[in-house]
């Protein structure tokens, strides 16, 4: 994602959702800020819910953040897939979550879009028959990510639906481990493993200084356990030079799957990242993250309501560690 095209993408997109909900009838503003658009006789004609992701908008972690109130809808058996393409197609179809596409959306008399507010005008655009939710990720009141879209979604079920939606558990929020390819295994050669990355696609103006504090926890963890170092990034990333303690520079070698599988691997000790999907990834297998913020101000936000994502996740040791 290139960093200025997204800005620009995004502005274009808050301006024209904030537009758009001000003159419509048919939107209200919940108490956290999300916009909600009821068509029909919502909530009561809610046959299927439909998860829009955006790549050009929602980072892979903001797609995970979905994680455990999807497969909470599914076992309360309501019908419920992602709409719209996404590099993490391959993790949600082995989990179960089935990736669709719009045409499975107009085919459906009644379905309720849930994704993030930026992406309201796009949302109104792409289902014009469909009823939506679209949340503020930034009123999260004292709930985590995950257990606000959750707990967003219940209210909306509670008017229409008996038995309520399937509460979070720790089951939900679980990643299973995968083989791991050839290329990307390192335990018969190294017990314990670090993975490393260095690279962000917002927020990335002035971080000089925290990707030097980064290299520094880096350089002293890996002293630490006695590890190899694994680079890893995609192949954007891969134009820079590797820093001098990197034992493996893994940068645009690895499929997203086969990155999963690095992480989810019993070798490794450690994972040092931005707040970023690489973070969120370490969270959800119980890894030990370090976890370096963007900005040095958002250290107290992100660890009350993002690392980790539900007060469900697995247990993890985080270290929200900022200059």
């Amino acid at each position: 994602m290139n960093t200025v095209p997204y800005y620009a993408y995004k502005v274009k997109h808050v301006i024209l959702s904030w537009v758009v909900a001000f003159f419509s009838k048919r939107v209200s503003l919940t108490q956290s800020g999300s916009y909600e658009l009821r068509r029909g006789e919502f909530p009561g004609n809610i046959v299927a819910v439909r998860f829009a992701f955006d790549n050009r908008l929602m980072h892979l972690g903001d797609q995970l953040f979905h994680l455990g109130t999807m497969r909470a809808l599914i076992q309360s058996g309501i019908d419920t897939a992602i709409v719209g393409p996404t590099p993490l197609a391959p993790l949600f179809d082995r989990l179960g979550i089935r990736v669709t596409t719009s045409t499975d959306v107009e085919k459906l008399p009644g379905v309720l879009i849930i994704t993030k507010k930026e992406l309201f005008w796009q949302t109104t655009r792409s289902f014009p028959q469909a009823s939506a939710l679209c949340l503020n990720y930034k009123s999260l009141g004292d709930l985590r990510i995950g257990d606000f879209i959750h707990s967003e979604v219940c209210r909306i079920f509670k008017e229409v639906k008996k038995d309520p939606i399937q509460p979070l558990s720790t089951d939900l929020w679980k990643l299973p481990t995968f083989p791991l390819h050839a290329n990307t295994s390192f335990a018969s050669k190294h017990t314990n493993c670090i993975i490393f990355n260095d690279f962000v696609a917002s927020g990335f103006l002035g971080i000089a200084k925290q990707r030097k504090h980064l290299h520094n926890i880096a350089q002293e963890q890996k002293k630490e356990h006695m590890a190899h170092c694994v680079y890893v990034g995609s192949a954007k990333e891969a134009c820079t030079s590797a820093p001098l303690f990197i034992d493996s520079d893994l940068r645009g070698k690895l499929s997203l799957m086969e990155l999963i599988e690095r992480i989810a691997d019993s070798t490794v000790v450690a994972v040092i990242s931005f707040d970023t999907f690489i973070a969120h990834l370490a969270c959800l297998y119980g890894k030990n993250a370090t976890i370096v913020p963007r900005r040095r101000t958002w250290k107290s936000w992100i660890k009350k309501h993002f690392f980790p994502m539900s007060v469900f996740a697995p247990e993890t040791i985080v270290e929200i560690n900022s200059l």
